[in-house]
């Protein structure tokens, strides 16, 4: 499939970084009594002391099932209720060094060498002209788990949970939101892919596989010549839209989040359907059928997404709608597949699994991918199931009831869009254990920091309020709640504040100028300006760049320093071998 690269001719060296910014209050060192959360101690009380984060949300999540959640809201739930295989910490917080560590796993070793009986049992992708046996690394993980890991109940957690989790999370049968992580991209395990799609329609991408050529000399024939495949699908009755599923993108953005934010904007002029309409006729695989009747509100609008989001012309965006929209006809579906022998994540012994990978990957990439977890507790899980629709679904992970914690915290109350409140897990692997004896849950990283042991994880409550923007500003001020996010015309209030809390993101907002000659010539003939080619002059652009005092400007934006660069302090080179390799402290950045 054809891409076009958009380029940019130039960007000032004027770029602000954006933040997280809270005012907050001391909330772990203002200890309250257990009885009256919020209450402080006074001398001499004999009730033991505690800590309570008291804070916001705009909404609360409503499915933290690790396998099908979906918002930002869900995620933060789950956050709170799970822990990680492996982990990234800071190591120096001065030098802004961080290390690996172990959470829910005890080690990670690239055992590909000692198994490559793995490769082709499990058949994974190997290079080009490569055999089994000359593949040594990257794709055969050996995880040995946390053995004193446990869920919120006390029960083990083992292999095994790790096995039919998986198992799971690919189900053919329920198609799970968040599979994709698992049997496509880089991380993908091996065969998890053919599991997913066993006994289940297949749909494919439409690919263009014409002549690449140029025949008329216009440049355009094999773009417009894709579009024709579009039609002739449509006629054959076999063209779908993927509405939902998140793992196909156009453009680096999700294809489903596209329809979901713009496709009620976006429809043919000469129709009243918009794509979200048509989205809400999907089948239970996410697609829905394109016809002579709503194709040309289909065609329509994402030629209109494609040519005003991402600025390209009609033929190059005409090609690229093959990269939305998938082929079926009706009669192919994945071969009926087991998952053992199918599926490369398998059990070696109570507490170690191995992990094929489908294609090979380098042990930093396969960490970041344990950064996430993908078990369930099997009793709720299966106990939720309703089989009676088209595909299976499981109410795991939407109450407190369907809930099992394996992580700090675990979910005390729910009372729907008015707040959620969680408690520390007795169960949870980290508490010090002679401290737990004692009746106190107590941690400490089991890694330096700052050159010593640091105690984590103070708070014993986690209470969330659903409230406004506003409601939430007026319950800080009135010390009802501990942290609160000002917007950017409100930071200049603020800003001197010495609990003012600001941490850089990995993304900035620019400042970008057209620098095209023959552009610039076509806007200043439609406006009646003569001004705008000196755009395209470089000295032009590079004085306007000199005259602007960065420090005065940012303070106009939702960021809060300059960066005089693409990319900040966020950004690390080789973090595997040198922690400390921050991309703007090396030679070619300076």
């Amino acid at each position: 499939m054809k891409r076009v690269k958009r380029t940019i001719c130039l960007v000032l060296a004027l770029v602000m970084l954006l933040t997280v910014v809270l005012l907050t209050g001391c909330v772990q060192t203002k200890p309250q009594t257990t009885s009256e959360p919020g209450a402080s101690s006074q001398p001499g009380d004999e009730t033991k002391s505690t800590y309570t984060y008291q804070t916001y949300s705009t909404s609360l999540g409503n499915n933290w099932n690790p396998h099908t959640w979906e918002t930002n809201a869900d995620d933060t739930i789950l956050t709170y209720l799970s822990s990680p295989l492996v982990d990234l910490s800071i190591k120096d917080s001065k030098t802004g060094e961080y290390q690996w560590v172990y959470e829910m796993a005890t080690s990670v070793e690239d055992v590909t060498k000692d198994h490559q009986d793995d490769l082709t049992k499990y058949k994974v992708s190997l290079p080009a002209g490569k055999n089994a046996s000359d593949i040594t690394e990257g794709y055969v993980y050996e995880i040995k788990l946390n053995p004193n890991a446990k869920w919120q109940n006390g029960e083990q957690i083992n292999a095994d949970t790790y096995v039919y989790s998986m198992k799971a999370l690919l189900d053919p049968k329920m198609r799970n939101y968040r599979s994709n992580l698992y049997w496509g991209g880089e991380s993908a395990v091996a065969g998890g892919a053919t599991y997913y799609n066993s006994g289940a329609p297949l749909y494919e991408c439409v690919a263009y596989t014409g002549p690449d050529v140029d025949a008329d000399n216009d440049g355009q024939k094999d773009l417009l010549e894709d579009y024709a495949v579009l039609e002739k699908a449509v006629a054959d009755g076999t063209l779908y839209i993927n509405t939902t599923t998140t793992s196909y993108e156009l453009y680096s953005k999700s294809l489903s989040t596209l329809i979901s934010d713009y496709g009620s904007l976006l429809a043919d002029p000469n129709s009243a359907t918009t794509i979200k309409d048509i989205g809400q006729k999907e089948n239970a695989y996410g697609y829905a059928k394109i016809t002579a009747e709503n194709k040309d509100a289909v065609f329509g609008a994402l030629l209109d997404l494609l040519m005003n989001l991402f600025d390209l012309d009609e033929a190059t965006a005409k090609n690229s709608m093959c990269e939305a929209l998938f082929v079926w006809d009706g009669t192919s579906y994945g071969d009926v597949v087991e998952y053992d022998g199918t599926v490369g994540c398998y059990k070696v012994d109570d507490f170690t699994i191995r992990y094929v990978n489908q294609v090979a990957i380098e042990r930093p990439t396969f960490y970041t991918s344990l950064t996430s977890n993908w078990i369930v507790y099997e009793k709720l899980y299966e106990g939720g199931k309703d089989t009676t629709g088209e595909l299976v679904t499981t109410n795991y992970g939407t109450s407190p009831e369907t809930t099992m914690s394996y992580g700090v915290w675990k979910l005390d109350s729910l009372q729907e869009d008015k707040q959620i409140v969680f408690v520390k897990n007795e169960n949870w692997y980290g508490w010090d254990a002679a401290e737990k004896e004692k009746g106190n849950l107590v941690s400490y990283t089991q890694f330096d920091v700052d050159g010593q042991k640091r105690p984590q994880y103070v708070t014993d409550k986690i209470v969330i309020d659903v409230m406004t923007d506003d409601a939430a500003k007026l319950a800080f001020l009135a010390g009802k709640i501990d942290d609160w996010t000002p917007n950017a015309d409100e930071l200049t209030t603020y800003a001197s504040s010495d609990q003012l809390y600001r941490v850089d993101e990995t993304y900035s907002m620019s400042l970008f100028f057209n620098t095209n000659e023959t552009m610039l010539k076509a806007m200043d003939e439609s406006k009646g300006n003569k001004n705008s080619i000196v755009l395209s002059n470089f000295n032009f652009r590079n004085a306007m760049s000199l005259a602007i005092d960065r420090a005065e400007w940012v303070t106009a934006t939702a960021g809060y320093k300059p960066l005089f660069g693409f990319m900040g302090k966020l950004y690390y080179y080789d973090v595997w071998n040198n922690p400390a390799s921050v991309y703007r402290n090396s030679d070619p950045a300076m």
